[in-house]
């Protein structure tokens, strides 16, 4: 790994390699690959046992972080007596670090000590509640070490771990947590303003705020920062994307796939938690390609995801399908997006349903909007009854995506494939009913990036909408999409045609906004829901 000159973190120790290895550590912590960041503290302390912040680095590293807390399960896992994570690793290690750092500088102490207090072993019921006497020790050890970057870094991270992705209320207004973590970045920033790990928090912390507030300073040093880290590389895409730059987002996550594997053809056996972020990576590249019409940029980052994450590695580990397998449905939402129904009737489904469960799911669901496409309206009934089916029998975390439940991306779904189906059947206020119904559930979805469902249900609505004919109400839908995915080409493209049905003024804005976004895309895109591109004139349709 290349090193960022600024993230060098001197500790006691008489080894140079220990302190290579300690720096590294620190890298990897920073950019949230905490299996390798624990493999450098481990060989940190094989060069130098006697190195407290080494074992401190361990013990930090098998503790829950900001994307694996108790929310998603981390203290059910983590009660193994080894292997990674392991609390009894990690309360072992804290204790050790604490012995170690006794007449030793004063920061690598309060640093020891405020971690033991995370920690016990066995694991009970009350471990969890242990991570608020954890951050509450950080803000007092932060305190005295204020203009010390990396204590801050580890203090805002350790507030996050309170309240992960839930540092907001609704309006985009800090929580009084968060206003503990801003304290704590900003006074790390202030003394270190490229910090790759202070930045990396920084941007998590804003990207849930006012967008006029998003931290690019962050943003940008994370771009600059020369690591080859993949998670470090991505993070800028979580701002870009909500800006509509869909190009970056597409770039700067093929970088940051290419870092990653270049990393796990070193070392495979470290990718147990970190394979999820892998797939993330191609996850976002699809859903900004999705955004911005580019079918040949999101049929490829889902190819990735299916090779990346083959048979052999989803049986590989217990919680390889809870946390992975529902990012094999990106090829679907893919499909869906460009109206590619052929092939996704041609998709098989997987032998082993149970393993495949969402796959299962939502080829069902896709197979559905595919029929209703095609005017195959009761061969998409019989699908959406094996869809409803299956969803009925579902249990909530039985998949998760992130922050982003398979039940709650199943109702969802379930909106939008009865509507379309009505829409097919005539039903046409129905089919609207459906859609507005969906565009609550998918507004409801848990704060995630990319989002829980990655098509605009305002896209679809927009769409069938404009088709019967009722622009005012679709240029109201498509103005709302716009502020939620600015500059998408297919709320654009819908907006257009809205304006230039009720010759509305806007329309010369709206075609130079269109004329740019148009330059991602390699697909012509004349509606902004392929299900709306035919005109529907058989009995009981309701295009006009």
């Amino acid at each position: 790994t290349r090193m960022s000159h600024g993230y060098t973190q001197p500790v006691r120790t008489s080894s140079e390699l220990a302190q290579s290895w300690f720096d590294r550590g620190c890298v990897w912590a920073a950019g949230f690959h905490r299996e390798e960041a624990s493999h450098c503290f481990q060989q940190a302390i094989e060069a130098d046992e006697s190195c407290c912040m080494a074992h401190w680095g361990l013990a930090l590293m098998n503790g829950p972080d900001y994307n694996f807390s108790a929310k998603q399960g981390f203290y059910g896992l983590a009660a193994q007596p080894d292997g990674y994570p392991s609390l009894n690793v990690a309360a072992a290690a804290a204790a050790k670090a604490v012995v170690l750092a006794a007449g030793g500088p004063a920061r690598e102490e309060a640093l020891a000590r405020a971690l033991v207090l995370r920690y016990e072993w066995p694991v009970t019921e009350g471990t969890p509640a242990l991570q608020e006497r954890y951050a509450d020790e950080m803000e007092r050890v932060a305190l005295l070490f204020a203009t010390d970057a990396d204590v801050q870094a580890v203090c805002a991270e350790a507030l996050m771990c309170l309240a992960p992705w839930e540092l907001y209320e609704s309006d985009r207004t800090p929580k009084p947590i968060g206003l503990r973590v801003k304290a704590a970045l900003d006074r790390g920033l202030q003394a270190s303003p490229k910090h790759i790990w202070l930045c990396h928090l920084k941007v998590h912390y804003s990207e849930m705020g006012p967008v006029d507030a998003f931290d690019w300073h962050a943003a940008n040093a994370l771009r600059g920062a020369g690591v080859e880290a993949g998670h470090l590389i991505h993070m800028p895409t979580h701002l870009d994307i909500q800006v509509g730059d869909y190009g970056s987002s597409m770039a700067l996550n093929q970088a940051a796939v290419a870092a990653d594997l270049k990393l796990h053809a070193l070392s495979p056996s470290r990718f147990t938690i970190y394979f999820g972020y892998v797939i993330h990576n191609m996850e976002f590249c699809a859903w900004a390609a999705m955004l911005a019409g580019c079918k040949a940029t999101a049929l490829a980052a889902a190819e990735q995801i299916e090779t990346f994450l083959t048979d052999e590695v989803l049986r590989s580990h217990p919680i390889m399908p809870t946390f992975n397998e529902l990012y094999l449905t990106t090829r679907l939402m893919a499909l869906v997006r460009f109206g590619l129904w052929a092939e996704i009737l041609a998709t098989p489904f997987k032998p082993d349903a149970a393993l495949y469960a969402a796959h299962t799911l939502f080829l069902h669901y896709a197979r559905g909007v595919a029929f209703g496409a095609t005017a195959d309206v009761p061969s998409g009934r019989a699908e959406e009854r094996a869809f409803l089916a299956l969803l009925k029998q579902t249990e909530p975390g039985h998949r998760r995506k992130h922050n982003v439940d398979i039940v709650q991306m199943g109702e969802v779904a379930a909106e939008v494939l009865a509507a379309e189906l009505l829409y097919r059947e005539g039903a046409c206020d129905q089919a609207f009913g459906r859609l507005e119904a969906g565009v609550a559930r998918f507004d409801a979805l848990p704060y995630d990036e990319p989002h829980g469902w990655l098509i605009s249900v305002r896209q679809t609505l927009g769409a069938l909408l404009t088709e019967h004919g009722r622009h005012e109400a679709a240029t109201t839908v498509y103005t709302q999409d716009l502020a939620i995915f600015p500059a998408n080409v297919w709320s654009l493209t819908g907006l257009k045609i809205c304006h230039e049905a009720r010759a509305d003024p806007r329309l010369a804005a709206v075609e130079r906004e269109l004329k740019v976004a148009q330059q991602l895309a390699d697909v012509p895109i004349g509606a902004s829901c392929a299900c709306a591109l035919q005109s529907w004139r058989q009995e009981k349709c309701c295009a006009p």
